[in-house]
């Protein structure tokens, strides 16, 4: 039996208050594609407006893919608005032009631009205003499994929240039936994305394949994602108390400036596991201000250095050295050469400097550690283990001047293919190996400045082999966050 559409508008109402997503004279920018949900999100809000107070401001944004299809979506919001006596904004981006250029998919690209306009115009009306999009639970259930699918942890996994930040979902405790329904009963059109059905994005294959097998064996998976993700949520709550009750009892020492924190492994490794990342994040959040960067790679990295030997350092993003002491783990910000990335898009790979003795770690590629190995192995051991080891590759030191680094390929990149020093573009030995094009950008590369030691998956320079006069030599090993494999 259909619901009445005043049943739908009092259970929303209902939700919002509970949950304080709306308050009385909110100001509030609405995402409005066009598709059901942003409809009804809209249509409801509308319904809310003299109970609420409420000024409602429709954002529309155009992605330059869909071509006509997309100009007459933008006809149909901006009627639909003149229709309920509402102004509309709209705003028109290059989305696949954007995510070539900062290195992004464009699903994450459209959805930064998205988020863009809708704050632009916060900014603009003021008023502390809220921003109001149409996730519902089977959009929270997709969510969760591309989070679990990628490895998150327990964050990841309490999926959509209701309320974060300036952002409201008031559909959150809504299901897709539930929205078509109303919409129905309504009379109200809405548009259909020909994207939705595009099997090349994760997120639509999870919704039009995976889901649907599901319900084949199992009635209302996805409700039943979404109510396992409030629970996950509402455990992450209370392992964020706990964390701070356990970061207290083993931070040593911490300055006025927030220049440094000292961690005591002993009181670290009393704590039960899994307390322990969670502590070396808030350590980490502390120092940098923020865990943006910040990956699980990172956070294993520092686990690990507390069983290392004294002295021993790993490098982290926003200029952040971790070393070994003997009462623990001493992070502090350096001055002077930064090593946090340098550009923050999603390349798969984070640009960081490196100097002697330090681990350093990138997000996703994993650990890059490197040592002197002054009295250990001796050279025909290290050669031979050089032209077979997938992860360790040894260079000569002195051969290399500068920082190494670790990044995507850049302008002027070159590698050096024989004894004699010939040189070969990277570009050129991409064309040779017939390495895709599309996946090019996100093969990592160990450098020195334009010269490439060490292309991730493929091959080393010959500049920096060593001989039997090699002194000093530098050790890189590639770990895959616990395996070690190719993911490009």
């Amino acid at each position: 039996m259909r619901k009445k559409p005043e049943e739908m508008q009092s259970r929303v109402y209902r939700f919002v208050t509970e949950n304080r997503l709306i308050e009385q004279g909110d100001r509030i920018v609405v995402g409005v594609s066009g598709g059901a949900d942003s409809v009804c999100l809209l249509l409801l809000l509308t319904k809310m407006r003299e109970a609420f107070a409420l000024e409602i401001f429709p954002v529309h944004v155009e992605h330059g893919i869909r071509g006509r299809e997309a100009q007459e979506d933008r006809a149909f919001v901006q009627k639909l608005c003149v229709n309920l006596g509402i102004d509309c904004r709209i705003f028109s981006y290059d989305v696949p032009a954007y995510a070539v250029e900062h290195k992004m998919t464009i699903e994450e690209a459209g959805r930064y631009l998205r988020y863009r306009a809708f704050t632009q115009v916060a900014e603009e009306i003021g008023g502390n205003a809220k921003i109001a999009v149409a996730h519902h639970k089977m959009d929270n259930a997709e969510t969760i499994l591309l989070h679990l699918f990628r490895g998150s942890g327990l964050d990841g996994l309490a999926g959509i929240a209701p309320k974060n930040g300036k952002v409201i979902r008031p559909l959150a405790d809504m299901t897709r039936d539930e929205i078509d329904q109303y919409l129905a009963v309504c009379g109200q059109a809405y548009r259909e994305d020909s994207t939705n059905a595009m099997e090349v994005y994760a997120r639509n294959r999870i919704r039009n394949v995976i889901l649907p097998e599901a319900e084949k064996l199992y009635t209302r998976v996805a409700e039943h994602i979404d109510r396992t993700g409030r629970e996950m949520a509402q455990l992450r709550d209370y392992m964020e108390q706990e964390t701070e009750k356990g970061y207290a009892r083993v931070c040593l020492h911490t300055d006025e400036e927030g220049a440094y924190i000292e961690l005591s492994t002993e009181a670290l490794q009393k704590e039960h596991p899994a307390l322990q990342g969670r502590i070396i994040r808030i350590a980490c959040a502390n120092l940098a201000g923020g865990l943006k960067d910040i990956s699980r790679a990172h956070i294993d990295a520092l686990a690990e250095l507390s069983g290392k030997q004294v002295g021993k350092q790993l490098q982290l993003p926003y200029n952040i050295t971790a070393k070994r002491t003997y009462a623990g783990i001493r992070l502090q910000k350096n001055s002077g050469h930064g090593v946090g990335p340098k550009h923050s898009q999603n390349t798969g790979v984070k640009e960081i400097a490196i100097s002697t003795e330090i681990v350093s770690v990138v997000e996703g590629f994993g650990d890059l550690y490197e040592e002197f190995l002054k009295n250990g192995m001796k050279n025909e051991k290290i050669q031979k283990k050089f032209m077979f080891d997938t992860y360790t590759k040894w260079f000569d030191y002195d051969k290399i001047s500068g920082y190494v680094e670790v990044r995507t390929r850049q302008e002027k990149d070159y590698i050096i293919v024989n004894s004699r020093g010939d040189k070969k573009t990277l570009k050129r030995f991409f064309i040779d190996a017939k390495v895709p094009a599309e996946q090019r950008e996100q093969i990592p590369l160990i450098a020195c400045g334009e010269h490439v030691l060490w292309i991730y998956g493929y091959r080393t320079t010959q500049g920096a082999y060593i001989t039997k006069d090699t002194k000093r030599i530098l050790k890189v090993t590639v770990h895959m966050g616990g395996t070690n494999e190719r993911t490009y």
